[in-house]
């Protein structure tokens, strides 16, 4: 990972899971999903932003390939959706068929 993109997910994490970051430890499966939320939901709010700006301009353009690219990027809104309900069930108590936990 780059400065760049470092300095941002350092931004994001303290800024919006304060509790997290103050003792960041990806070992610990609580703050690895509020983490991983965290990156499902500005990866959903970024792709939904970003296929609106290429339908736009695929309208005003009147360009096919852009309006098709424009829904293929929100299709990516999907594989978020995918990272959210994973890490859900993955934090369901341990019970009689998974006794370590659904996460193993």
């Amino acid at each position: 990972m780059d400065k760049f993109t470092s300095s941002i997910s350092d931004f994001l994490i303290s800024k919006t899971l304060k509790d997290t970051y103050a003792e960041t430890n990806i070992e610990n499966p609580e703050q690895r999903r509020k983490i991983a939320y965290l990156e499902a939901w500005v990866s959903i709010i970024g792709n939904i932003v970003l296929a609106i700006i290429k339908f736009i301009m695929g309208i005003l353009v009147n360009s096919i390939s852009l309006i098709a690219d424009a829904v293929h990027t929100a299709s990516d809104v999907l594989t978020s959706l995918v990272v959210i309900i994973g890490f859900k069930l993955a934090a369901l108590p341990a019970d009689e068929e998974h006794p370590h936990g659904h996460g193993r």
